[in-house]
């Protein structure tokens, strides 16, 4: 985080505030000169440090990240050959000091500001020379496109879509085959909307980042259309027809097995846990580090005035807003999350099992993978979570924004029955029933063995005597 602020307008560097800071880096390189790209490692480690000023140790081993920011980059070159000075447009030449000074800057942005909108964001990029804009700023929507993808980027709530949009609008990538979720509204919106703050633009495409107490409505709604009475409804303001959360009987193994559930991974945060039903598919975020990196490490970091990483910038602590995430709910959604992977992988013999074979990083390089993914979801005990492992979980307590999700899941498989052999065998939902049911039909079917045995030897007993 930035040191706080205690002198400015002073020509020393450490004293001035965050934008000054910047200005006299950005400066500094302007006369070393821009020419030169900087390696691999450095500019990884940059743009995760230009989120979490504090994440030096983590970004170590937040390798993919550079991969995947780097992929993306591809999407936005024509845009960024326009806007940048001396951009070259290079494959080979991915981390120029141009774009990384306008990743520092977004981020920083993000950061330290209330009020944040895209169109501030680029009149402080072309103010400070980064992005060049022509007289009749007829390439503004190119600049858009470049700050609202860079978001998208270093909060992972989206991907913007680059290739199909048309000039004067935004749009966030379809990544689930054209299925819509719970919360989206649209895929596309009007450039016109960066005018408006960020939390505006992103509820222009739907509730992305819901609040814990929209969550609540929605399940109370669901429960109400599941029960078909609004009896249930009145007693608790918190009620929740899924009593508890048990790892032992809803995890990936018996969502695969009994509910017939395919994983699909994702690299948008705002899709996990959803539940494709027509399909049957579950879409699962592969980058939990990015979790870790986003979630305060204590509590004075969260008590701090300035915003302890940019996906903080999509929420608004000043408005009373039921259908959106303040900085609370973010911070539960980061936690939540993490805990979730444990909760459908890690606490779960064949689940972890199960994992190995799902691959998610098949498409990437070992450098492009995520580690603390295979820690939380293929060991038995992780200490990496911000949660102890527990045999049960309270709903309302450890999971508020996730809770109706978990219920669509918990709901699958009450309604899906064992059809076949083998679906009954691996039905360990409830353990005293699958115990009574084996043990009956075991002991069952030794006794019309042994009837049948003793007809047949009473039949060669009489075939004796007679002969």
């Amino acid at each position: 985080m930035s040191p706080r602020i205690e002198r400015q307008g002073t020509d020393n560097p450490r004293s001035l505030p965050p934008f000054g800071k910047f200005r006299a880096r950005l400066e500094r390189r302007k006369r070393q000169g821009n020419k030169r790209a900087s390696s691999f490692p450095d500019a990884s480690n940059r743009l995760i440090e230009a989120i979490n000023p504090g994440s030096r140790e983590l970004a170590k081993s937040m390798t993919w990240y550079g991969f995947w920011v780097a992929e993306q980059i591809k999407s936005l070159r024509p845009c960024l050959v326009n806007l940048i000075p001396d951009y070259d447009n290079d494959d080979n030449d991915l981390w120029q000091p141009q774009f990384l000074n306008l990743w520092d800057l977004i981020a920083l942005h993000l950061r330290t500001n209330t009020d944040t909108r895209i169109d501030t964001i680029i009149d402080l990029l072309v103010k400070d020379e980064i992005l060049q804009l022509d007289q009749e700023r007829k390439n503004l929507f190119q600049a858009r496109q470049v700050v609202f993808s860079v978001i998208g980027w270093q909060t992972m709530i989206w991907k913007a879509e680059t290739g199909v949009c048309p000039p004067g609008q935004l749009a966030i990538s379809d990544e689930r085959n054209g299925f819509q979720g719970e919360n989206e509204l649209s895929f596309r919106q009007d450039q016109s909307c960066c005018k408006r703050s960020l939390q505006q633009v992103i509820m222009g495409f739907g509730i992305l980042l819901p609040s814990s107490q929209q969550c609540r409505l929605e399940l109370r709604r669901e429960s109400q259309a599941t029960e078909g009475t609004t009896a249930a409804l009145s007693s608790s303001p918190n009620y929740n027809c899924l009593p508890t959360i048990s790892p032992a009987s809803l995890n990936m193994f018996m969502l695969s097995t009994v509910g017939g559930i395919r994983t699909q991974w994702t690299d948008v945060l705002s899709h996990h846990l959803e539940l494709n039903n027509k399909d049957r598919i579950i879409y699962l975020y592969r980058f939990p580090s990015f979790c870790l990196l986003n979630v305060p490490a204590t509590p004075d970091e969260e008590s701090k005035t300035e915003r302890h990483t940019p996906i903080y910038a999509c929420c608004d602590s000043t408005v009373n807003n039921k259908y959106w995430a303040c900085q609370d709910d973010i911070r539960d959604l980061l936690r939540e999350t993490l805990l979730s992977y444990r909760v459908l992988f890690g606490q779960d013999k064949r689940s972890r099992k199960m994992y190995k074979r799902l691959r998610p990083f098949e498409d990437c390089s070992k450098r492009e993978q995520d580690v603390l993914l295979n820690e939380l979801c293929s060991r038995e005990h992780c200490d990496l979570t911000v949660n102890e492992d527990r045999h049960n979980y309270d709903p309302c307590e450890d999971f508020p924004l996730y809770s109706n999700r978990f219920n669509v899941l918990h709901q699958v498989l009450m309604n899906t029955k064992a059809r076949t052999w083998k679906q009954l065998w691996k039905d360990k939902r409830d353990s005293a029933a699958w115990l009574t049911f084996w043990l009956l039909l075991i002991f069952g079917g030794l006794g019309v063995v042994f009837s049948f045995m003793q007809m047949i030897l009473q039949v060669i007993a009489i075939s004796l005597d007679r002969g």
